[in-house]
Formats: structure tokens, C-alpha cells, sequence
């Protein structure tokens, strides 16, 4: 009898452990998460400038919450890159407790549905589905619409203010009651693309409705009037950030989380003496010929993109389009094969690390099949990242990536620069291609270096001596430089702003 007792409140027991182990973690946030939300709160249109791994999705999460709470919303519309669709919103919903009672309708794909979700609090779309969304919103009152918040995850997707999605997205504006813009990179190739992300925030109340108002009052032609070129006048860094600040809330990662040190290596590369000349010959007069046949490139971006193609190991081939027909997609492509001085660096590197997970990107295709091709030949193991990875196969590598099971990486970094992690195992990165664009650069590396990351994390960089791979690596340097002076400016008016604020209050309560 006693047994059967015992085993009796054994199952029972085990029955209990189940559900506790079932229990999902109920999501606290940090202080810098409470004030934004907190003021999200209290001002229907903010911008969110923080650094990536910093929680924005979250934040927004709690704030959209506790204003449905409260009857001030009724859903929200999140405009995100497609990955973020995928991988953030519904999975970041499921993680905690306190957010799993939402729904995400994620509108992509052939049975993307609006009207048959109705009863959904978030409604997520990545830009390239705005023509869609216009197309079953027509007709509509904006009180019948299923959403009156709208949440731009990463901005920077608006800011050519003279691309379609930007224009479409203007429309839309004016319709919602409450807007919010996440972004870690506000500026990631100068002032001129905060014109587009600060008309989602405030409908041109900080910075103008009319772009060529926005440069008169603030920017300089310089150069050959046809290629549109501006620079900052004098004193407009204080000035813009003045008045969009009271519309702004910045938080860095460094100011606000223990993250391990980011230490850069660069690894100098010589090419070998042919390919030396090819690259002097194709720099200095614009013209070369590689086995028989020739390369002009028609423009000096062109010419540009071969030098860089060079430094790689590898050069597309010109294509004539009348004798030879469409240009065929990169994976057909052919290339001269160059050299392999990067490559064996990157074996080097591999051989140094001793195990230690790495995380390489690449930029060309050409690329890909050649790095493949050596570690193949090597007998390494490698798995790929890019455009062609399902949102399934990418949550199964930042899984196996995290359990420390994957111990080479290649990874495109436009196609990973949002919505996964890797902070769990590795901290250590390799460029095996530099690229122009600080946004993607910046976004890959907190792909690692970001909360929860306790390794230090190594930025490696594979560059040819005295080649426009250093002319890369200097152009970041300098983006990143002014979009750091940016935050320096802005953190300064926010807090004379928080300062005025108090001194007000403290008047009241003296009366």
C-alpha cells in the first residue's frame, strides 16, 4: 500500500517538474527599457536610435501592451526587412509569458491575409508588401483599418526619400495615431538620410515636408551639378540635431550593457607580382585584358567594383548584352580566377583559432563558390548563410551556431545583417570582403557583439597592402566617425532638454 503511495505522488511529481519546465520566462526589461517605454507612453511619435541587442523589439512589445491596456490603441502595423518578419516578431512574442498571449500575422508569401486576421495585435510586413497593403486598405476608413500604431523596424529602409516604398509610405503616415521607428544606424552614410525616417516620426515637423527646403536649409551643392552632391554647411550638425531631438530617445549598448572589449585585426595581404599589374594597369588607365580577352569598365564605380574584385581573388568577366544577351544571374556568371592569397590567409586564421568558431562574410558570388571549392579540398567543414537560406534552415544554424556545433560560418551580410543572434559561442568575425555600407557592416558585427555576448570579440580584417581594400576600411572609418559625432550632438540636446524639463517641475512644485 505504502509503495503504491509512493509511486502515486512520484508520477505526480514528475507530472508537476513538467509543467514548471514548460513555463515561459516573464520579460522584466532593464531601466534604459522602462524609460523608453515610458515615454513611448506619454509621446504618440518617437524615434528609437539604439544600438542593436539593446531589446528595441521588446520595448515596443511592453509599450504596445500597456496602451492597449489602457484603450489608446487598438493593433499595430510593424513595417521590418523580411528576416525580421520571420524570426523576430512571432518567435520574440512566443519567447516570454507575459507576450504570448498576442498575435502576429505575418503578411508575406502567396496567402498573405489581412481582413481574415482581424483578431490579431500585430500585423507585420516587410516594404516590398506595401503596394499590397495599399491595394486592400483602398476604400477604407481609417477607423475600420485593424491597426493605429505603426512601428518602422529599422528605418534606414526609408531613407532615400525619393524611392517608391518611401513615397507609398507618406501616404500611410498621416493615418496612424501613434509612430515609432527603430534604428541603430540612423545615418550610416550622412544627415541627408534622416530627412525620410524623421517624416514616419513627426510628418516633417522637426525637419520640413519638402526635401529641397530640407538642403537649402541645411546642406551646400558642391561638384558638377548633375551628380546632386551635398555637404553639411557649417553649424547644421547643431541645428538638426536641436530640432529633432525633442522627437528622439539614443541609447548605446556600451552606455547601458557590459559588453566584452571589440578589438580589430588587420591582416596584411601582398597579391603576387602578375596580378599586381593587372590591378595597377585596370587603376591607372581603366583598361585591361585577362587571358585573350578585355575588361573596360564604363564608369569609375565600376572600376571601383573590379578593383575590389581583384583584392578578392576572382573578376567577373565583361558581358556584352548585343552579342551575348542578358546578363546571366552571378551564380552563372564567369570569372577570371586571379589569385588565392586571401584564401589561404583565411586558412591561416582557421588554423590560429584553433577551433574557435568563426563568423566570415562575403560580398560576390564568385566568392562563395571559390571559398567552398578550397575548404572542400581542405576537408573543412562550412556552412552557409545567405539569401537562398529558408527561415527555417537560418534558425537551425543560429541554434547550432550558439550550441557552439558549427565551426565556420560564411555568411552574405546583407542577408544576415538583421534578425538573428549569434552571440551565443563565437567572438570572432572575418571580412574576407570589406564592404562601403556602414549600416550592414555595423549591423553584422552586433550579430555577436551584443547583450549576452561575454566573449571578447575579434574583428578581423583579410586587406591587400596599398589597395582599395584600405581605401574601404578608411571610408567606414570616417561614416562611422560622423555618425558617432551625431550621437555626441544628440545625447547633448536630450539632456539639456531632460534638464529644462526638471527645472520646470521644480518651479511648479514651488508655487
Amino acid at each position: 500500500m505504502l509503495s503504491t503511495i509512493k509511486q502515486k505522488r512520484l508520477k505526480l511529481s514528475k507530472r508537476k517538474s513538467r509543467r514548471i519546465a514548460k513555463v515561459k520566462p516573464r520579460w522584466k526589461g532593464h531601466s534604459y527599457q522602462r524609460m523608453c517605454i515610458s515615454r513611448g507612453f506619454m509621446q504618440k511619435y518617437i524615434g528609437y536610435f539604439l544600438d542593436p541587442g539593446l531589446g528595441k523589439t521588446t520595448l515596443i512589445l511592453q509599450l504596445y501592451k500597456m496602451l492597449k491596456m489602457h484603450d489608446k490603441v487598438k493593433g499595430m502595423l510593424v513595417i521590418a526587412p523580411i528576416r525580421v518578419c520571420h524570426l523576430v516578431w512571432p518567435l520574440e512574442t512566443q519567447k516570454w509569458s507575459n507576450f504570448e498571449h498576442m498575435k502576429v500575422n505575418v503578411m508575406h508569401g502567396d496567402n498573405k491575409d489581412l481582413w481574415g486576421n482581424l483578431d490579431a495585435d500585430i500585423h507585420v510586413i516587410n516594404p516590398a508588401g506595401l503596394p499590397w497593403l495599399m491595394e486592400q486598405l483602398k476604400g477604407k476608413r481609417t477607423t475600420s483599418w485593424p491597426f493605429d500604431m505603426l512601428t518602422v523596424d529599422e528605418s534606414t529602409m526609408f531613407k532615400n526619400h525619393a524611392s517608391a516604398r518611401f513615397k507609398m509610405m507618406k501616404k500611410l503616415v498621416p493615418r496612424f495615431a501613434r509612430r515609432y521607428i527603430l534604428t541603430g544606424t540612423p545615418i550610416p552614410n550622412g544627415y541627408m538620410q534622416l530627412f525620410g525616417q524623421m517624416q514616419i516620426v513627426d510628418e516633417g515637423r522637426s525637419l520640413g515636408t519638402k526635401i529641397g527646403h530640407f538642403r537649402y536649409e541645411y546642406f551646400r551643392q558642391y561638384g558638377n551639378p548633375q551628380f546632386k552632391q551635398f555637404e553639411l554647411q557649417v553649424g547644421a550638425e547643431k541645428r538638426i540635431n536641436r530640432k529633432i531631438a525633442p522627437f528622439i530617445i539614443r541609447l548605446s549598448a556600451e552606455d547601458n550593457l557590459k559588453l566584452p572589449p571589440l578589438i580589430e585585426n588587420k591582416i596584411m595581404i601582398d597579391l603576387p607580382k602578375p596580378v599586381q599589374k593587372i590591378y595597377d594597369k585596370l587603376r591607372k588607365e581603366n583598361f585591361v585584358t585577362i587571358k585573350g580577352k578585355d575588361v573596360y569598365p564604363p564608369t569609375a564605380a565600376s572600376v571601383a567594383q573590379k578593383l575590389h574584385q581583384i583584392c578578392n581573388g576572382n573578376l567577373y568577366e565583361d558581358w556584352d548584352v548585343e552579342d551575348m544577351g542578358a546578363i546571366p544571374s552571378s551564380s552563372k556568371r564567369p570569372y577570371f580566377q586571379l589569385h588565392k592569397e586571401k584564401m589561404a590567409a583565411l586558412d591561416e586564421l582557421i588554423e590560429e583559432l584553433q577551433g574557435k568558431p568563426l563568423f566570415i562574410a562575403y560580398w560576390y558570388h564568385h566568392e562563395l563558390i571559390e571559398i567552398e571549392k578550397y575548404f572542400k579540398a581542405k576537408k573543412r567543414k562550412i556552412v552557409i548563410l545567405n539569401s537562398k537560406t529558408s527561415d527555417r534552415e537560418a534558425i537551425s544554424i543560429e541554434k547550432n551556431w550558439n550550441s557552439g556545433k558549427i565551426p565556420v560560418l560564411l555568411a552574405q551580410p546583407a542577408s544576415v545583417a538583421h534578425g538573428l543572434n549569434f552571440q551565443g559561442a563565437g567572438g570572432d568575425v572575418c571580412w574576407f570582403s570589406l564592404i562601403y555600407d556602414l549600416e550592414i557592416f555595423d549591423q553584422f558585427i552586433k550579430r555577436l557583439w551584443r547583450q549576452g555576448a561575454t566573449k571578447t570579440v575579434r574583428n578581423h580584417f583579410l586587406m591587400i597592402r596599398g589597395s582599395i581594400d584600405e581605401v574601404i576600411y578608411h571610408s567606414l572609418q570616417i561614416k562611422d566617425g560622423k555618425q558617432q559625432d551625431f550621437f555626441r550632438l544628440l545625447s547633448k540636446h536630450l539632456k539639456r532638454k531632460i534638464t529644462a524639463e526638471r527645472a520646470k517641475r521644480k518651479k511648479r512644485n514651488k508655487r
